[in-house]
């Protein structure tokens, strides 16, 4: 357990230099969305990105404002389960807006 956790910090250290950090802290979340993020977010939302203690989600345009309304609860969410700090914004991006939804 110890070499993967020392892999995975080297992983995480050669990631962020490329800005591309917290990698395994956004394969838990992604992997436990709806256990972390609770039902209205898990049915509407999906995690996209992780970068600099921002989390961007994925929505429809439908959903996005009623999910605007709970950000603070999901940041309470994230904050008990990854650590306080670990996700300090959440910023929603409407699906369908000129990327791809896959």
């Amino acid at each position: 357990m110890r070499d993967l956790q020392s892999i995975q910090g080297i992983i995480d250290a050669a990631l962020g230099k490329w800005g591309v950090e917290q990698v395994g802290t956004f394969v838990k979340l992604s992997e436990q969305w709806q256990e972390i993020a609770g039902e209205q977010w898990a049915k509407h939302a999906k995690p996209v990105l992780l970068r600099q203690a921002v989390l961007t989600v994925e929505t429809s345009a439908a959903a996005a404002s009623t999910l605007r309304y709970s950000v603070g609860d999901l940041l309470r969410a994230l904050d008990a389960e990854l650590g306080e700090g670990t996700v300090t914004e959440v910023r929603i991006r409407l699906v369908g807006i000129g990327r791809p939804s896959g």
